[in-house]
């Protein structure tokens, strides 16, 4: 049976998505946006707190490697992407890494066990998310960790600039949902969201600029931030957590 994603259509197939992926992170990500920096340092940030000597550390989802850079400053990196031309221009990019193409549920990594995986805006996009999650756990050594950021689906479906590419599968949580997903195989040890966005619905009120000017006169335009991701208003879900 074909199955559908959240646009209603039938879902690609790896060739369209491969193709998609190729031509949007080549055009997107050679430079990343504000938003993807700031991901990428929370995930760092996160990564390097766990303290652990050299860690081996997976990133699934590399893009053009400019997080796998990143996280090659803390231990030796394998980046994987299904879109085989970005990764031809992440080896190009980020030499001291190891990249390899092709469908992570597919993937003979022959460097397993890892001691951290991370996912950065991945699961979305993938059609079988607890498999995915199942893979991740396979392939981390006991106590291992993973580190996961994902759209939060409050947030993303109160924007009204939400685009959705048939090109790609899209199929956002919610942070129960995330939660649960993760629990058979994971302990959540850290739960946040960052990144305060949405302008419909009750979001178009918190984030109004007129109220923020206003609270941030009085408070700091820190203290609003921090509190609406600590509410759960931020429009990325991040997740530390360890294998059970």
């Amino acid at each position: 049976m074909n199955q559908q994603h959240e646009t209603g259509s039938p879902s690609p197939d790896l060739t369209t998505q491969r193709q998609f992926w190729n031509t949007w992170n080549l055009r997107h990500r050679i430079a990343p946006d504000m938003q993807s920096l700031r991901r990428g340092e929370t995930v760092v940030k996160l990564v390097a707190g766990l303290r652990r000597d050299a860690p081996r550390i997976l990133e699934i989802g590399c893009s053009t490697g400019w997080l796998s850079k990143e996280l090659a400053k803390l231990g030796p990196v394998t980046g994987t992407d299904l879109a085989n031309d970005v990764i031809e221009h992440a080896r190009t990019r980020v030499p001291e890494v190891r990249f390899v193409a092709g469908d992570f549920l597919e993937l003979d990594l022959e460097d397993r066990p890892f001691d951290v995986v991370v996912s950065l805006e991945v699961l979305a996009h993938v059609r079988d998310k607890a498999l995915f999650c199942d893979r991740v756990a396979d392939l981390l050594a006991p106590g291992g960790h993973f580190v996961v950021t994902t759209q939060n689906r409050y947030v993303w479906e109160r924007t009204a600039s939400l685009e959705r590419p048939t090109e790609m599968l899209q199929s956002f949580l919610s942070a129960g949902e995330l939660r649960a997903l993760l629990r058979p195989r994971f302990q959540v040890l850290r739960f946040l969201t960052i990144i305060p966005a949405g302008d419909l619905g009750l979001l178009r009120v918190i984030n109004s600029a007129k109220l923020n000017r206003a609270l941030s006169a009085v408070v700091g335009r820190g203290t609003v931030t921090r509190a609406k991701e600590f509410l759960g208003f931020g429009n990325t879900l991040v997740v530390l957590a360890r294998k059970r």
